[in-house]
């Protein structure tokens, strides 16, 4: 094979020529593991960066078996394309790289933060849920930690992520209980966010998945949650929301290792019993 000066490779990179990008490394493949940019990023990073997904994956395909190793390749933060790719929360451009190399799951960048750990704290559900069938089989608990010691449940909570924060309640019932290096738990940051942004639970409109994680935790007094929900009654009585308050509890009560006196009570019993007597005929 003839050398080949990769300067050219960046031009027509930054030119958006993507498909002389595809030919350029098809004829010269040890280039899809150079780095091209001053933060040390590869063509296969800017390719996910760009999220020109049909492009990631004709580099895949041309690259053959180097396209392990060509995706190891980290920049100068750390990050390998599947960080990139799970920032962005492009769940086509993390199945087409797992498929190749399912361990860059577990690698971190510089941050400390893997792959799974990311779609925490950018609140990406699809990419979430997908990381975590690969995840499942050696134990999320290998994934699920940031630099400095917090969950992705700490994560999400902490970047407003309500969604994704219900689906790991539901999920990862032990995430409850973990702390930070600093010793808060995912209930701490929810009181401050739950301050801040909950000024009046008892309308209507603010029955909402924090509503939920704040009355699942106890976060909530039982007055302001029956107030909430006796309000909301009026306006629809089969509330998802509400049901997932039951399940959560239901879920709760089932584990092997709760101990009532480990979250700060709320009457969320109390809570329950009066939403089946009141709403379940």
């Amino acid at each position: 094979m003839q050398w080949f000066d990769e300067r050219v490779l960046f031009k027509v990179v930054m030119e958006n020529q993507w498909e002389e990008v595809v030919d350029i490394i098809k004829e010269h493949s040890p280039c899809a593991s150079v780095r091209i940019t001053t933060s040390k990023d590869t063509a296969l990073h800017l390719a996910v960066s760009d999220g020109r997904e049909e492009i990631l994956e004709h580099l895949v395909q041309v690259l053959g078996d180097k396209a392990k190793d060509a995706l190891k390749i980290k920049n100068d933060h750390g990050n390998t394309p599947l960080h990139l790719a799970a920032a962005l929360g492009n769940k086509r451009m993390c199945q087409c790289i797992t498929d190749v190399n399912k361990d860059l799951v577990g690698q971190r960048n510089d941050d400390g933060h893997t792959p799974l750990f990311l779609t925490a704290l950018y609140g990406k559900v699809d990419a979430f849920t997908f990381f975590c069938q690969i995840c499942l089989p050696k134990g999320i608990q290998e994934y699920y930690r940031g630099a400095r010691g917090e969950s992705i449940l700490h994560t999400a909570i902490n970047g407003e992520h309500f969604k994704l924060a219900l689906l790991i309640l539901n999920n990862y019932e032990e995430l409850m209980f973990t702390k930070d290096e600093k010793g808060l738990t995912p209930l701490h940051l929810l009181a401050r966010v739950t301050v801040k942004k909950l000024p009046d639970v008892s309308l209507p409109h603010q029955i909402n998945d924090q509503t939920v994680i704040a009355a699942t935790f106890g976060a909530l007094s039982e007055v302001q949650m029956m107030q909430a929900i006796y309000h909301f009654k009026a306006q629809e009585v089969n509330n998802p929301m509400l049901q997932t308050v039951r399940d959560s509890e239901l879920k709760r009560r089932s584990c092997s290792h709760y101990k009532p006196d480990t979250l700060k009570c709320c009457g969320i019993s109390l809570l329950l019993r009066e939403f089946r007597n009141t709403f379940v005929q």
